[in-house]
């Protein structure tokens, strides 16, 4: 293992944030850009969605309600939270 791979045990939840930013935060971003109520209702569902699949806050302490991802293996899902620049708002 390169010092960039994804290191195993990170690969499976890196993975389910690529498709949830692939299937619902992209395509939901000529929403989001509007802005006003419609975006912010499109972004309250996205922030539902990631949250009743395991994906809400991943890097943030779980005394917070997030993951407790620790910060060396949450790089590699916050590469592709960045994607987008609602990848951050959504999860």
């Amino acid at each position: 293992m390169s010092g960039f791979d994804v290191p195993d045990h990170v690969r499976p939840i890196r993975d389910r944030v690529l498709a949830f930013m692939t299937e619902r935060v992209e395509p939901a971003e000529p929403a989001l850009h509007e802005d006003g109520p419609e975006a912010a209702a499109v972004l309250v569902d996205l922030q539902a969605r990631a949250k009743a699949e395991g994906l809400w806050a991943l890097g943030h302490p779980t005394e917070l309600g997030g993951g407790g991802m620790p910060f060396a293996d949450y790089v590699y899902v916050n590469e592709v939270q960045g994607r987008s620049e609602y990848g951050q708002l959504a999860l």
